[in-house]
């Protein structure tokens, strides 16, 4: 279990770029961090390199698989008491060569899949860890493609699943706040 002295963060996507740089960041706060990956490998090779900064661990997730988000709920369960910081950061940006009147069904499903649904599903998964936190707060990372005034016609499925996902961000911090989770 956590020790009481320590906050606890998970980070999806936290095998490069921000994930990785929020990673890093929370060691620096003295988070316990467990950091979330669908590739075992490239998650492996940051907690290697940031492992002299403080306490983290891989959790291997495919955020878009709900029974592996299950499993990535029971492994941190048994690893801590709380989770005190839920990062919803893990997303894919699919549009390369695409725009409005080219993308496809199935690139918006799974663009909407990955960047948008898979963020509520994580955040339902890990209410009960929350709820056991001081000062629980859920970060969905988002983008300027998200806002109306940085939607693109060139990144279309990026631009709608930010989109939606701010508005999921919305619905779920309403819809926590009775819980006294930040959203």
């Amino acid at each position: 279990m956590a020790s009481p002295n320590y906050k606890t963060a998970l980070i999806t996507g936290g095998n490069g770029g921000i994930g990785a740089a929020i990673c890093e960041g929370l060691l620096n706060s003295k988070f316990r961090v467990f950091l979330a990956a669908r590739d075992s490998q490239k998650g492996q090779t940051v907690v290697d390199k940031l492992s002299s900064k403080g306490s983290i661990e891989l959790i291997t997730l495919d955020i878009t698989d709900d029974r592996n988000v299950q499993s990535a709920v029971e492994q941190v369960s048994q690893k801590t008491d709380r989770l005190d910081v839920l990062i919803n950061n893990a997303g894919i940006y699919p549009d390369e060569g695409i725009d409005i009147l080219t993308v496809s069904r199935d690139l918006l499903n799974h663009a909407m899949n990955t960047n948008t649904f898979s963020p509520i599903t994580l955040t339902q998964a890990f209410v009960p860890l929350l709820e056991k936190s001081d000062s629980p707060k859920v970060i969905n990372i988002s983008s300027g493609n998200g806002q109306l005034e940085g939607i693109s016609a060139n990144v279309p499925s990026y631009s709608l699943s930010k989109m939606a996902l701010n508005g999921a961000t919305i619905l779920l911090s309403r819809a926590l706040k009775p819980k006294n989770i930040a959203v």
